[in-house]
């Protein structure tokens, strides 16, 4: 015989309740994870000791847990440039994740987070940070000469990202990924750098961030055609 287990809520307050009741569409934020009510019955059997007190349930709720799908999320939230921060959305709020959950997409997304609205910035504007950031990454004076962004992108971009070769190779092949134009990243790269490309590098760098599933396939499809 099967075991299973139930986390239980416990919501105090006749306003909570009446909001609760009925609805088909409500949702229960934590810290840690949001979750939708999937079905609301009556008890007259539940007891919840604390201390030495004892409250009786009125209601029982069915949740599930709301699980983030990244590639839904990065589609949902538009583009836009680092010199026009707009359109960004509230992630509790539109997917009913807990705070624990925003966090964790927000850096899997790279999203910039500005008051807990969040933003997803251009390939362009990406490949333009972290060639800069490449370029000058071994001055002492690194960090002042990032102050030419904002500083909520400056922040940012040092949190994501580093200014490395497979950086800007992943975004150049982006920014060109969008314009259906691949075949032009070789000679873009040999402007960008004097350095050799490698691909099983590139290849392997990619697999470890974020990138959408379809977009993935096409990125690894053409790096493979250069690679033999």
């Amino acid at each position: 015989m099967g075991t299973h287990t139930n986390t239980f809520f416990v919501v105090i307050g006749n306003k909570q309740m009446s909001v609760l009741t009925g609805s088909s569409t409500a949702q229960i934020i934590s810290k840690e994870k949001g979750y939708s009510i999937k079905s609301v019955a009556s008890s007259n059997t539940f007891l919840i000791k604390k201390g030495s007190t004892y409250t009786k349930a009125k209601l029982v709720l069915d949740l599930v847990e709301n699980k983030p799908d990244l590639n839904e999320i990065y589609r949902h939230v538009p583009f836009c440039s680092v010199w026009n921060i707009s359109n960004g959305i509230n992630m509790q709020q539109v997917f009913h994740l807990g705070d624990d959950q925003v966090v964790e997409v927000a850096k899997t997304l790279k999203l910039l987070n500005i008051n807990n609205i969040h933003f997803k910035i251009c390939y362009h504007d990406i490949k333009e940070i972290v060639c800069y950031m490449n370029s000058v990454k071994d001055n002492p004076e690194f960090s002042q000469m990032m102050d030419i962004y904002p500083p909520d992108i400056k922040k940012w971009a040092l949190e994501f990202f580093k200014g490395d070769l497979n950086e800007i190779g992943l975004y150049c092949m982006l920014c060109l990924d969008e314009k259906n134009n691949l075949q032009a990243f070789l000679p873009m790269w040999k402007e960008l750098t004097i350095e050799d490309i490698n691909v099983n590098s590139l290849i392997e760098y990619m697999n470890t961030v974020f990138v959408e599933n379809k977009q993935k396939e096409r990125l690894i499809k053409y790096l493979n055609t250069i690679h033999d």
